[in-house]
């Protein structure tokens, strides 16, 4: 077993500090710099201990920096990762950051967002993490339940298609977000279950918009 002073230690202490200062900080401009993080930097790329870990927190970290593309790149690199490593946290934070990536920046591929969030639920439910369950729902409910883009065309079967298809997702958003906030209440995740209470609200009032244009 290392002692905590070994470099994987270092590292891994010095990569959560990294983390948690991206998390903290104020969102830059796409003009400012990129703040350098050289211990999720070479825990990533001489691939130590917990690099799957790094590489979503570097993903994480390039989103919000409006390096996209690159997010993207270092999110599917992670999930591979972690694939080799099998180990079922390490796929359910791949999987998580991704399927929050893939809405965020590439919101025409619902599907896959879902089935990367789907994915991350089951590995959540394996390790019995309802905390983990709790975030996942409330993922999958935030992107499915979000406003789309209207598709202008003159097929009325197209239409009338896309308009099954965006109940459908409004329904099962409705249906996770209804479970986040009830596991969130039983472990006491008051802000999990506020945000998770705000966009089943927020369905409902699209609901009754949509109802009152018909009447």
């Amino acid at each position: 077993m290392q002692e905590i002073g070994s470099t994987p230690g270092m590292l891994l202490a010095g990569g959560v500090r990294e983390h948690l200062a991206t998390i903290n900080a104020t969102l830059p401009t796409p003009s400012a710099s990129v703040t350098p993080m050289p211990y999720l930097t070479q825990t990533w790329q001489e691939k130590r201990a917990f690099c799957e870990l790094a590489g979503t927190w570097l993903a994480e970290a390039a989103a919000r920096t409006g390096r996209h593309e690159e997010a993207l790149r270092l999110a599917r690199a992670a999930l591979a990762q972690a694939e080799v490593s099998e180990s079922a946290w390490f796929l359910c934070a791949a999987h998580t950051t991704l399927g929050r990536l893939i809405d965020q920046l590439d919101p025409r591929d619902n599907a896959g967002a879902e089935a990367h969030l789907l994915a991350a639920l089951h590995h959540a439910e394996a390790m019995h993490s309802r905390p983990l369950r709790t975030h996942i729902l409330l993922a999958l409910g935030d992107v499915l339940g979000g406003k789309r883009k209207t598709v202008h065309t003159p097929q009325s079967a197209v239409r009338s298609q896309k308009g099954n298809s965006t109940t459908n997702d409004k329904n099962r958003a409705r249906d996770y977000l209804t479970r986040a906030a009830d596991l969130a209440g039983t472990l006491g995740m008051h802000t999990a279950r506020e945000q998770s209470l705000a966009l089943l609200a927020q369905l409902d009032g699209q609901s009754l918009k949509k109802r009152k244009k018909k009447m």
